[in-house]
């Protein structure tokens, strides 16, 4: 019988897994979160209130330098009502995920849920 890995979903835009009040045009990075040996990967997006900003998923080797992944379909954004996305990022090579968040207007509370699993 085979050993299949997974990441059971958890809460990831804060350090203590929950989320996070959001106003002014501040950003806000969530933790990094350890993505090797995971191939299937899905981050759910959710915002409240009336934020109007960008979020962006960023993945690295290193853990220190980071870039941003192009996901499709594109995020919709928060603009200025609730909502929520979910963004699957297949076959991620990298060993590192985050993701970021500008406000530009609006406040709210936003957070990111992550769940992963080896598809081998």
């Amino acid at each position: 019988m085979g050993f299949k890995k997974v990441l059971e979903p958890f809460h990831f835009m804060a350090a203590n897994e929950s989320s996070v009040s959001v106003s002014g045009t501040n950003t806000y990075d969530s933790i990094p979160v350890n993505v090797k040996n995971l191939d299937g990967i899905s981050i759910q997006l959710i915002w409240t209130g009336t934020p109007t900003g960008t979020f962006t998923v960023f993945h690295s080797i290193t853990g220190k330098y980071w870039d941003s992944i192009p996901v499709s379909p594109v995020i919709t954004q928060p603009a200025g009502s609730s909502g929520n996305w979910t963004v699957s990022i297949p076959f991620e090579t990298s060993f590192w995920i985050k993701v970021q968040y500008i406000n530009a207007s609006g406040s709210g509370v936003i957070d990111a849920i992550i769940a992963a699993k080896d598809v081998n």
